[in-house]
């Protein structure tokens, strides 16, 4: 009877558990949360599927509160929610601690440990105890990376009026005033009005404003092959999850057949790697993988042969074939995939199929790194360590696994700060971000939080002295050069020559412009180099070196060529230089 009477209670809690997940589900998806957007429409939806226990809801509103965005910031209970679901061993949850660490709360994250023993920051520096937290770091995050994604997160930068909305030239005050004091509208406005602009490239078009804009040329005339090309396209943003669109595995699957019959190569190497890979409603399926991999390398598609090159290194729905395996990654390679040699090198360290040589495993995976391929920066890192040492060249290791523990796929969230500062004019959302992964050690991070701390006039960042904010805008923006941050090296130029959080120290300033043009080779730099050597600031006087200085600015950058040749033409006059 006791039996049956705990299975009916049982059956009864089940039910009502199951009731409750429906209702949490029904709010949470009624509350339109868009994490591409990082947007809630109803934020009391979204606490009521919290209350009900629906977990992707308490995890958003745990998120939320850590942050202050949508809810106001509540750390604590932030913390007590995401301390349960790691208890139960919940990923996401496991994350957000991680990225809790990061900012002191709980445990301190690997990465700002590894950041301040390698920069020396409260704390002696130390480049082998930097070395194992930025290894660490490095470990999660090529333990979630897919071999097939050559992909990188984008980084953009927030700039201030100092920078020139042409892009090429990205610099000082100086520039923007000569530009203004000879009648250009566009400096005019930019002076009085102290606009923002951001320099981007194409990859500011991202998530849902870049599939909306994609999704439009639809509608425009076309032919079927372009057809293929669009619905390719489409497939292979959502099978990476580039462009900060959200990953949907089935979502890649609809398009890549869609884009199969009119756009054969691309198409069936995505198709493939779907099929190797399996998505949430269908599993992985070596065989159909091959005989879409076959069809790619039969248009000569780089991934094709990749693709083929591992099911045959592995025996997955063909037989062990080593030589085989490295002639299709070799084939590839020549095409310009990065895959295909980080493959070679792999091989060649393990002497699979060729024999093992660690110095053309090097070789290979160096070119696959210089592509920005993720795995191959980490094994680079790796076979420095074997063949030098923790303390051979620990500075250059460092800087490989800190290149990867920066391709984490949380630090996306710094693309969302930028959409909602440039987009929505939110400030506290931004600031909190770029202060976290500023502290990780991210140039970007440290960059844009400088730009914020100089620009925001919101009251909610004067938590100190204007003076004070200065400081630690020269403080971020300093550390952000020292990691050969190339705007951040030239705005250092302009901070010391204006006395911004700092006293104008002119003669740094000189050698900050040297730097950044011997770096870069920065047009912007090269003619503040010319200016000052054409007034003496902070270095002799010498018309002669200015004259220099302003032709390579004219000769770098078509955007420099106006104000170069107005310089230039003022030399003349003034001082008659030819």
């Amino acid at each position: 009877m006791m039996f049956k009477f705990l299975f009916l209670l049982s059956i009864c809690s089940f039910l009502y558990a199951d009731q409750e997940n429906l209702l949490g589900n029904e709010l949470y998806h009624a509350s339109n949360w868009q994490t591409s957007k990082y947007q809630i429409v109803r934020p009391d939806l979204l606490l009521k599927a919290h209350q009900v226990g629906y977990t992707p809801a308490s995890l958003d509103y745990a998120e939320s509160l850590l942050l202050g965005y949508n809810f106001d910031q509540n750390i604590k209970e932030s913390v007590e929610i995401v301390e349960k679901f790691v208890k139960l061993g919940n990923p996401r949850a496991q994350f957000l601690m991680g990225l809790m660490y990061s900012i002191g709360i709980g445990k301190e994250f690997d990465m700002a440990k590894g950041y301040r023993h390698y920069k020396g920051i409260l704390t002696k520096k130390d480049c082998a105890e930097s070395l194992e937290y930025y290894k660490r770091s490095a470990d999660q995050v090529i333990k979630n990376t897919n071999m097939l994604d050559e992909s990188l997160i984008y980084k953009i930068h927030l700039t201030s009026k100092f920078f020139d909305e042409d892009r090429v030239t990205l610099g000082s005050i100086e520039f923007t005033k000569m530009k203004a004091n000879n009648g250009e509208p566009t400096a005019q406005k930019k002076l009085e009005h102290k606009q923002v602009f951001l320099v981007t490239d194409e990859s500011d078009i991202v998530g849902e404003k870049y599939m909306n804009i994609l999704m439009g040329t639809f509608n425009e005339p076309h032919t079927t092959y372009l057809v293929g090309l669009r619905h390719y396209i489409l497939g292979e943003i959502y099978f990476t999850g580039n462009r900060y669109v959200v990953q949907d595995y089935d979502m890649a699957l609809k398009y890549a057949r869609l884009a199969f019959d009119e756009y054969t190569g691309k198409a069936a190497a995505l198709l493939g790697k779907i099929y190797m890979h399996g998505t949430p409603n269908i599993p992985s399926n070596n065989e159909t993988a091959l005989f879409y991999f076959q069809k790619a390398a039969e248009d000569n598609e780089p991934d094709g042969l990749v693709g083929l090159g591992i099911l045959t290194m592995d025996g997955s729905g063909t037989n062990i074939n080593y030589s085989k395996a490295y002639k299709h990654f070799s084939d590839a390679s020549v095409l310009g995939s990065s895959i295909g040699y980080y493959y070679m090198a792999y091989m060649h360290q393990n002497g699979l199929g060729v024999k093992m040589d660690r110095s053309s495993a090097f070789n290979y995976y160096t070119i696959a790194a210089r592509n920005g391929h993720i795995q191959s920066i980490y094994n680079l890192g790796k076979l420095h360590i074997l063949s030098h040492g923790i303390l051979g060249k620990c500075e250059v290791v460092v800087e490989l696994m800190k290149l990867v523990a920066e391709r984490h796929p949380s630090s996306r969230i710094l693309h969302k700060a930028h959409i909602e500062y440039n987009e929505k004019n939110n400030i506290i959302f931004p600031f909190m971000v770029f202060t976290m992964y500023a502290e990780l050690g991210y140039s970007i991070a440290q960059s844009n939080l400088a730009y914020l701390l100089m620009e925001s006039k919101s009251s909610s960042l004067v938590l100190f002295g204007s003076d004070d904010i200065k400081t630690r805008a020269f403080h971020y923006l300093k550390r952000a050069a020292d990691q050969e941050d190339q705007m951040s090296n030239l705005l250092l130029g302009d901070f010391y020559f204006n006395g911004i959080g700092t006293s104008i120290k002119l003669s740094e300033s000189f050698h900050q412009y040297i730097e950044t043009y011997n770096l870069f080779k920065n047009a912007q730099a090269a003619f503040n180099i010319g200016y000052m050597y054409e007034h003496g600031y902070g270095i002799q006087k010498d018309i002669f070196l200015a004259k220099r200085n302003y032709d390579i600015s004219f000769s770098t950058s078509m955007d420099s060529q106006v104000p170069a040749f107005l310089a230039n033409l003022k030399l003349s006059l003034v001082h008659g230089a030819s």
